[in-house]
């Protein structure tokens, strides 16, 4: 019997024409045009499903101090597709999403993943031309914050 990730991972299959399942380690893994791979899997409560995706290296020196102040920077802005991280393991920048709702679409999902994997390649992309950051994210001059009360019309 397929449990929903496996089910929301055929069905995204199918929207991709892609062969996709879920692996021995209860994730999917894609490598988007030879550039990137996005892993997704269940998160631990099993309240919805994280993506994630480690975007590049980062070298030691004032390039990758740059790199880690631009990302703190874009974690708050609004709307938010995907929160940075640093690997010190690996010494890499991570980008990961948590989709909370279990019971998405896959077609909803792919949307998410469209948007997560676009911000994912728009940063990999200004970081192999030695940008500190994307020119989209260098325009921009403060973060646009949600209203703390949003309003029902």
């Amino acid at each position: 019997m397929q449990d929903t990730f496996e089910r929301l991972i055929k069905s995204l299959g199918k929207l991709l024409n892609a062969s996709l399942h879920v692996d021995a380690n209860q994730s999917c893994t894609l490598l988007i045009e030879e550039k990137i791979t996005v892993q997704i899997e269940k998160d631990h409560q099993e309240k919805g499903y994280i993506i994630g995706a480690m975007v590049a290296t980062l070298p030691p020196g004032k390039f990758r101090e740059e790199v880690l102040k631009n990302a703190l920077q874009a974690n708050h802005f609004f709307p938010k597709m995907g929160t940075f991280g640093y690997s010190a393991h690996n010494n890499q920048l991570a980008l990961f999403y948590l989709v909370k709702d279990p019971d998405i679409s896959a077609e909803k999902f792919a949307e998410v993943l469209s948007a997560f994997v676009a911000k994912a390649l728009e940063w990999k992309q200004a970081l192999e031309q030695n940008q500190s950051a994307p020119s989209s994210f260098m325009d921009q001059s403060e973060p646009v914050k949600p209203p703390p009360f949003p309003f029902k019309s």
